[in-house]
Order: C-alpha cells, then structure tokens, then sequence
C-alpha cells in the first residue's frame, strides 16, 4: 500500500475524500480499481450488464501462508438488529419483528439478490438474470481453496476507527514504519497463551522480561473452513493507563490497590506498598471468603474476581482506620452520657434542696 502510494496510485486528496466521492470516482471511469465486494454490484453502483469491469481477488504475499488461490470473502450485510428501546417498547417490537419477517422472506430475497450482487441463504431465492460480473465473482468463490475474512470482521469497530483506520494515512506516508511482531510483544509467549483460551479473548502479562510490561488481550484467529490457526490479534494495553484510572482516588485508597492478572501476576500495585501488598496477596490464595483480616498487618483485605478479564482487584485498608470512625462515635457517646449524668446529677441536687428547704 505504501509503495503504491509512492507511485501516485490514489487521487492527491486521499485523506479528504468520503466513502461516495471515493466510488463516485471509479464509477466514472476516473479510477482504475477498487477494492469493494459483492454489494457493489447492482442498484445504485455497477451495472451487472457493465462489461468495462472485471472482479479480480486481493493481492497476497508470495511469503504469506495462505493459499495461492485464497480470497478475502465474508457476510456483512444479513445481520439485522433492533434497538434496545424499540425492543423494551411492545408497539414497536411487533413491528420490528413483523419487518424482520419480510426482510428474511422469499420476496425480499428475490428483490435483493436480483438488485445486486448480493447471495441468498434461502434455496427457494435464484437470479432471473446472470451476468458475467456475478459469475466471474461466483468462480472466484467456488474455485477458492481458502475463504479468508476481511480485517475488520475480526476487530470491533470502534478499535478499527480509532485506531487502524486513523493511522493509516500516517503508515502511508512513511511516518509510522513496520515492525515485526516479536518486536513490540513477546509474541511466542502470547501465542501460546492464547491457544490455551481457543476461541475466547485472554489478558496476559509477561512476567519474564522488563522490556515487555504491558498488558496483553490476545485472540487467536481462525479459518473459517478448517478452523486451523491462521493469526494472533493482539490489543496493547499500558499499564500507565489502568494504573491512571485511579489517579483520582486519594493517595491513601491509592496505596490500598492492587490488581492482579488471570495467572496472579501484578497489574496494578503501588510501590510504596509493593512488599506488604505482596505478601496479602500470598494470604488470599488460601481464603475460601473473600475478605479476612490479616493480624499481621492488622488490616481487612478483601477482593473481588472478574469474570471478563479474569483479574483480581484487591484493596486493603487498616482495622485501625476502618474502626476509626466507630472509635469517635463511640467516644462521642460515652462523653454524652457522662455530660448527661453529671446534668441529671445536678438537677437532682437542685430539685432535693429545693423540697427540703420546706421541711427544715
């Protein structure tokens, strides 16, 4: 991609062009190609009678570990989905469902796949008419040994935004090189944990070495047809950032804090109470409750497991701070209750001078 940005492949406003000036410009014939998929095809895009283009598949690495014959292929646009008010709202969720109906209904699929390059899951759905452009891309399909999904069916949106999309003009210009993977994370570590996880997301720390102490949320990637490992994503996570979330606490909640990772090692800790913090958490290996009170530091430990990530937050506080308040309010009714008898004591003197007087 780099390289054909060198060559002066895209138009010079690349970075400011929008999804419909980017296909307004292959539509009229002022782009050689563009990379889109079957939905391109039909009602509002190309023509299924255009003949001017071809479907070709995706370039791939001659190095790359998939098939020769592989192509980037995957659903997106049969997913459909109702909001959490309309659902919550009865009127409105019968009418959801009602046009859920119809959109997965013969009717509609006729419509769609007749409008477009779109295929059909419903076997009675078929094509009036077929064209060449619907079978040059049928053929790519059938003849691949490998089905690959696209990049952002694997990323959640949102990090796909932010994140890839949002650096890419900087990869293009050269001011963000490459780099290998074993040169950021302790790859082969990370691989071999997530393979543990199969399918689901794992957090990891490298306990091992200092130049990797950040935190790890790893999956591994699987074909689609085979199911074989094909790569490992990877979320990178600086431990300065989760130990930020905590800034605003106050110094003394702070230094109670630790939390530790799926395998008990130390996310989040503060140095002035790493040894004691240390050797509570030791103690909690061992706890069938939650909390206790540790008599050697004269403090309740207590924490709490989270099922996704798997971590442990611990938080410690000193008996002698957690009683201090029940301390003062205790001290604070026993000063009552002197004042009040040493009152009562007073007005009863008063009241007994007051009826013996009489007498005397």
């Amino acid at each position: 991609m780099r390289e054909l940005y060198r060559l002066h492949a895209f138009p010079d406003n690349l970075f400011m062009i929008d999804d419909k000036g980017r296909n307004n410009l292959f539509l009229e014939k002022k782009a050689a190609m563009i990379v889109q998929g079957s939905w391109f095809i039909g009602n509002g895009a190309i023509s299924m009678d255009d003949s001017t283009v071809d479907v070709v598949k995706f370039p791939s690495f001659k190095e790359g570990k998939a098939d020769d014959s592989a192509i980037v292929y995957g659903f997106g646009n049969g997913d459909f989905h109702i909001s959490t008010k309309a659902y919550y709202d009865e009127k409105k969720r019968n009418a959801c469902i009602k046009f859920f109906k119809y959109l997965t209904s013969e009717e509609a699929g006729n419509l769609i796949v007749n409008s477009s390059g779109s295929i059909s899951n419903i076997k009675s759905v078929y094509r009036d008419k077929i064209s060449d452009i619907l079978l040059k891309g049928d053929a790519l399909r059938e003849n691949s040994k490998e089905l690959v999904g696209p990049p952002d069916s694997y990323v959640e949106r949102t990090a796909w935004d932010n994140m890839m999309i949002k650096n890419f003009p900087d990869m293009l210009k050269g001011n963000k090189a490459g780099f290998k993977a074993d040169e950021i994370i302790p790859y082969d570590y990370i691989y071999k944990m997530a393979l543990k996880k199969a399918d689901s997301m794992c957090w990891i720390t490298y306990p091992y070495s200092t130049s990797f102490n950040d935190i790890y949320g790893a999956k591994i990637i699987y074909n689609r047809d085979t199911f074989k490992p094909i790569g490992l994503m990877v979320m990178i996570i600086k431990k300065k950032y989760v130990e930020s979330m905590y800034s605003d606490l106050s110094i003394e909640s702070y230094n109670s804090i630790a939390i530790l990772s799926e395998d008990r090692d130390t996310i989040v800790k503060s140095k002035d109470t790493e040894d004691r913090i240390l050797f509570l958490i030791d103690k909690l290996t061992n706890k069938a409750k939650n909390y206790f009170v540790d008599n050697d530091s004269k403090s309740l430990i207590s924490y709490v497991d989270i099922d996704q990530p798997q971590w442990r937050i611990i938080y410690c506080i000193p008996v002698k701070e957690l009683y201090s308040e029940i301390n003062e309010l205790r001290i604070t009714i026993i000063l009552l209750v002197i004042i009040s008898i040493l009152v009562l004591s007073i007005l009863s003197s008063f009241t007994a001078i007051d009826i013996l007087n009489p007498i005397n």
